[in-house]
């Protein structure tokens, strides 16, 4: 609907319109401004499961470039660039939320509200632009640094450096273009304010469909470098499975430009533009994905301290574990004073108890131990012939054991990525 004109109009009736539905409603629909049908829940879920899982993916990567392998490069600026953005556009769709709701029909939305809503829609969409471009480009120069031999021009050097400059030129253009869609400036938002518009749908079609195919050769870019690496072939289908994260990333791209003509084509606008919405928000989320995946199985590795723990909870976990079975299984050595196990019980678990007068016992029910020999060889050295001590108790023998473990590992990727092993 046109408002131009609202603000010469007296103020009753300026009142009236601005109290009145954003959009007529169908016939037999009242509208509702109190308590609109809405899918705020859906919606709050999916935004917090996406900042969950890009923000976790992201801490990851920094402790990993931070800590693992000890330096910063400058794509991982773009990373925490990105996802800065990614966060001001989900603050943009929860203050939506909190307002009018998500997916309500504009017909139950007063005019009045349209002003924010609409401001929200012009932030979210610089929001997003800058989000997306921050990410494709900081991936397109990690796999330069990863793929390509310093000093190298080969093809897919060019290639990559081609579809930043594209990325690049297409975002900076679009921003541009969407922010100067009306003028003067404000009428992107208020639409009472003298001035004129031109109609976005080819602007912003065009924004969405050459989103898709950069995503997509981004995508494809990497796999004919990765299957031609000197790795065995299950190897090769793990690497290239990490980055067919970016799958996820192409589907939401699809889908969101299923959503963005959906909106551009239909008057509803506060309901069809939840839709577009939650798709960039998972565009984003994968995008994140696509560039921390591939850094966060190193954090795994024997050297760091997130292994140390991981493995310290597991080794308490299986002691835990085994004290109970043992204890169960009625195994375990009874700490009583006199209590040790029989010299001629066949039985494993027998224990006889042994009197403080044990050492007077007749011999023939505990043969001495001069009658038992060893010869184990610890640390190469053999030892025989043990000679218990003349005492009437305490330690009769010790024995030592020296292990000497060695791991050995020879990844032709070692130093790059945690995928390669």
């Amino acid at each position: 609907m046109s408002l131009e004109g609202l603000y010469d109009l007296p103020p009753e009736q300026q009142e009236m319109i601005l109290s009145g539905p954003a959009l007529m409603p169908p016939n037999g629909t009242l509208p509702n401004f109190e308590n609109p049908s809405n899918q705020n829940d859906m919606s709050t879920a999916v935004l917090t499961a996406t900042i969950v899982i890009a923000t976790v993916a992201v801490i990851l990567r920094a402790y990993c470039k931070t800590f693992v392998y000890r330096k910063v490069e400058p794509e991982d600026g773009l990373v925490l660039l990105g996802w800065a953005f990614f966060i001001a556009f989900s603050y943009c769709c929860y203050r939506m939320i909190g307002g009018t709701g998500f997916f309500v029909h504009q017909w139950n939305v007063p005019v009045r509200d349209m002003t924010e809503i609409l401001w929200l829609i012009n932030m979210g969409t610089n929001f997003y632009a800058v989000s997306i471009a921050c990410l494709k480009i900081g991936i397109l120069h990690e796999w330069l640094r990863i793929f390509t031999p310093r000093g190298s021009r080969n093809w897919f050097w060019w290639s990559c450096w081609i579809l930043i400059g594209v990325n690049v030129a297409f975002y900076t253009a679009a921003i541009i273009g969407g922010n100067l869609s009306c003028i003067p400036h404000q009428k992107i938002w208020d639409m009472a304010l003298p001035g004129h518009c031109i109609n976005r749908r080819a602007l912003d079609t065009a924004t969405a469909a050459i989103n898709l195919l950069s995503t997509l050769f981004i995508l494809i870019l990497p796999q004919k470098i990765i299957w031609s690496l000197k790795l065995s072939s299950n190897k090769k289908i793990g690497v290239a499975s990490v980055f067919t994260v970016g799958l996820l990333t192409v589907i939401c791209a699809v889908f969101r430009l299923a959503a963005t003509i959906e909106y551009l084509n239909s008057d509803d606008v506060t309901y069809r533009l939840c839709a577009m919405a939650l798709w960039c928000q998972a565009e984003m989320c994968c995008a994140i994905l696509v560039f921390c995946i591939p850094t966060i199985p190193k954090i795994f590795s024997e050297k760091t301290a997130v292994h140390r723990f991981f493995s310290s909870l597991r080794s308490s976990s299986s002691g835990r574990w085994s004290r109970h079975r043992d204890h169960q299984s009625g195994s375990t050595w009874e700490h009583t004073k006199g209590q040790l196990p029989s010299y001629n019980s066949s039985k494993p678990g027998t224990y006889r108890h042994v009197s403080d007068s044990a050492a007077t016992r007749d011999s023939a029910e505990a043969p001495p131990l001069q009658q038992f020999t060893s010869t184990e060889h610890l640390n190469g050295v053999p030892r025989s012939a043990y000679q218990p001590p003349q005492t009437g108790g305490g330690i009769m023998r010790t024995t030592e054991v020296l292990v000497d473990g060695r791991r050995e590992n020879s990844l032709s990727m070692d130093g790059q990525y945690g995928w390669a092993k």
